[in-house]
């Protein structure tokens, strides 16, 4: 492998945190296991002071507009320079770009002005998240799809974590391949252990107890889940307990049929997981995917979600879809789901991103 290979992403690369993290380690992994070399790239060293003048007309100068917004100015600026001053240093041979959010669009202009081949692989589309406004145009999602759609032109390749998006970005001539996410090595390990624990406990069971598992700091997460408990009158003979990264927002939800756990760590986790029956994953639209749905069944846990939560995973023996919460009732009242086979690793996925990164870097 020739050159030097860089990497960014929003996210640290943390197995047991969040999907965010969840997808960057699994892209560490597939890169060690490929025995491809990289660097994790670092603009601090290369930022100018947060205001200047210089900045600030550089922000104006490519936002094209004058606004009262001087800090968006000021930042707008301050990080195409960054990213300059990154790239004039370092000089990638290949850049593989996670972090497609926020200031950080501002670093794929860059390379694609300096000829710096690049992948991106967008952890979702920004433009179609619930209520997210783009950086430099401040206009609400899903007005600036196709602002986001000028960024995603800009790389050699895109990967997507859904196969919706491969479908929707291809349909704008993009050149465009599908990811899917799957645990790291550790992390499969962890899951298929408490797949012994469920297998020995026999969970066959018409789901009594059931799990809302998610990250509350993600709007969509939120906002599926408060819609889902403001239901939860028609269920009194469920339990439902409720965990993960910011769940203690929904205290106020505590009652005799619904128990917030909040941010629960790996060993609690672990037994909650054990003891419910099902987990129930329900979303508004939106886009990416969720990384806990092939971490589950790889935990030997049916689920329950609606058509929402279960994009690019249709078909995956034990996922039960419904579309409204009456077919929800149904579901919960009317099957006691087996433990589901454990999925398929992506391999031939893993091997196209791959192959593309030694026939981009010239091996």
């Amino acid at each position: 492998m020739s050159g030097s290979i860089y990497t960014h992403s929003n996210f640290e690369p943390d197995e047991f945190s969040n999907g965010g993290c969840k997808r960057t380690a699994q892209i560490h992994e597939i890169l060690n296991k490929n025995n491809i070399p990289f660097t994790i790239a670092d603009f601090e060293p290369h930022q100018p002071k947060p205001r200047s003048l210089p900045s600030y007309l550089r922000g104006i100068t490519h936002n094209k507009r004058l606004s009262l917004n001087l800090r968006n100015d000021h930042n707008t600026g301050r990080y195409i320079k960054a990213f300059e001053r990154f790239i004039d240093k370092n000089k990638p041979s290949l850049f593989i770009w996670e972090s497609l959010a926020n200031q950080h669009f501002l670093l794929g202009n860059e390379l694609y002005k300096r000829k710096i081949p690049f992948i991106a692989l967008p952890h979702n589309l920004e433009s179609l998240l619930i209520d997210n406004h783009s950086f430099t145009s401040n206009v609400n999602s899903p007005n600036w799809f196709t602002e986001e759609l000028k960024y995603l032109r800009y790389p050699n390749k895109v990967f997507t974590i859904s196969l919706e998006e491969r479908w929707l970005l291809s349909i704008y001539g993009i050149d465009v391949d599908y990811l899917p996410y799957y645990p790291t090595t550790a992390v499969t390990s962890y899951l298929l252990n408490i797949r012994e624990e469920r297998e020995k406990n026999k969970k066959y069971a018409t789901p009594k107890k059931i799990l809302l598992l998610g990250t509350f700091y993600n709007k969509p997460t939120l906002q599926g889940y408060v819609d889902l408990l403001s239901q939860s009158e028609k269920f009194k003979d469920i339990i439902f307990n409720v965990a993960g990264f910011g769940s203690e927002i929904l205290e106020s939800y505590n009652s005799s049929n619904i128990k917030i756990w909040g941010s629960v760590d790996t060993t609690l986790l672990r037994e909650l997981i054990i003891e419910n029956d099902i987990v129930l994953l329900n979303q508004p639209p939106t886009s990416g995917a969720l990384t806990k749905i092939p971490e589950l069944l790889i935990a030997g846990v049916p689920i329950f979600a609606n058509h929402n939560a279960s994009r690019s995973y249709y078909g995956l023996d034990g996922i039960h879809v419904y579309h409204n919460y009456q077919e929800l009732f149904d579901l919960m009242h009317s099957i006691s789901p087996p433990i589901p086979n454990i999925p398929a690793p992506p391999e031939a996925a893993e091997k196209r991103f791959v192959d593309y990164i030694k026939i981009i870097n010239r091996v």
